[in-house]
C-alpha cells in the first residue's frame, strides 16, 4: 500500500548501518592492494586510519577462485567520515554509525568516487547497490505484526523463532533483496544489546548505464526506492512507534 508523503526523519531510527557498494573487474592486478594508497592521498582527513583485513590473508588465485571471496574487501579506510572498503573487486563506502541522513552520506559517496575515478584504475563496472540494515524494536512473538505482510504455515501464523525470510524483487537490471529475521540480538559498540526484528533492504542495480556522469542522479533514484518499500512494508503503527518527523520524501 502506497502512503505517501514519507517522514522527513524518525526520531527513533532503527537504522544499524547503511553502505553503498561498488563492483567491479579490472586489467589492472592487484587493484585491492594499489587503492588503499591512491585513496588515502585524496581522503585521509575523512579516512586516515587504513588496516587490512583477515581476507587479504588468502592467496589471490583462492580468492579469485571462490565466489564467496572473489567481492569481500581486503583493506579498510575510516575515520570521521566511516569506512571505504576495497578489494580487488569491490568498493564500498559505509556511513558512520550515528547515520547522518542520506543529504550527508550521499556527500560522502560521491566524494569517495570521485577518489576512486582520480585513482586512474582501468575498471568496468558490475553493478552498483545501497544497503539498509535495520532493527526494529519489539517484544518476541509480536515482530512480524510490524509489517504490511502475512506469513502463515499449515493455515496457522509461522513460528518468529528459527524463522528467515529472503526475496528478490526485480525490475528490469535492477533487483531488490529483501530479508527479514525475527529475533535477532545484536551488540552495540557500547556492549548495549538489543533484540527485535531484522529488516534488510539491499537495491542492486546491474551494468549501469553512464554511471560516472550520472552517478548522483542514479543514486537518488536507488536511494528513493529503497526508502519507499522501507515505509511499506511497515504498518501505520509501526511508524509511529519509530517517531515520524515531517512529510517530504527525500530525507532518511
Amino acid at each position: 500500500m502506497v502512503r505517501p508523503p514519507f517522514p522527513e526523519a524518525l526520531s527513533r531510527s532503527p537504522l544499524m548501518e547503511a553502505l553503498f557498494e561498488l563492483r567491479f573487474t579490472s586489467t589492472t592486478k592487484g587493484a585491492g592492494d594499489v587503492l588503499p594508497g591512491l585513496l588515502f592521498r585524496s581522503l585521509r582527513e575523512s579516512f586516515g586510519d587504513v588496516q587490512p583485513l583477515p581476507v587479504a590473508q588468502v592467496p589471490r588465485d583462492v580468492r579469485e577462485a571462490n565466489a564467496g571471496l572473489r567481492y569481500q574487501p581486503t583493506y579498510r579506510l575510516s575515520g570521521t567520515g566511516g569506512t571505504i572498503q576495497v578489494g580487488d573487486h569491490v568498493f564500498s563506502v559505509v556511513a558512520p554509525d550515528s547515520y547522518p541522513g542520506w543529504k550527508a552520506f550521499s556527500v560522502e559517496i560521491a566524494r569517495s568516487l570521485d577518489a576512486l575515478r582520480d585513482a586512474g584504475l582501468d575498471i568496468d563496472l558490475e553493478r552498483y547497490s545501497l544497503k539498509y540494515t535495520n532493527l526494529l524494536d519489539a517484544p518476541p512473538s509480536s515482530q512480524l505484526a510490524l509489517l504490511e505482510a502475512s506469513f502463515t504455515l499449515m493455515g496457522a501464523p509461522i513460528p518468529e523463532t528459527g524463522t528467515v525470510i529472503r526475496t528478490e524483487l526485480q525490475r528490469d537490471d535492477e533487483v531488490t533483496i529483501l530479508q527479514i529475521r525475527p529475533g535477532v540480538t545484536v551488540t552495540g559498540p557500547s556492549g548495549q544489546t538489543r533484540s527485535g526484528l531484522m529488516l534488510e533492504i539491499d537495491a542492486i542495480v546491474n551494468r549501469p548505464s553512464g554511471f560516472w556522469e550520472r552517478r548522483q542522479e542514479l543514486l537518488a533514484a536507488t536511494h528513493k526506492r529503497a526508502k519507499e518499500l522501507f515505509f511499506q512494508l511497515l504498518t501505520d503503527e509501526a511508524i509511529q512507534r519509530l517517531g515520524p518527523v515531517g512529510d517530504t520524501p527525500d530525507a532518511r
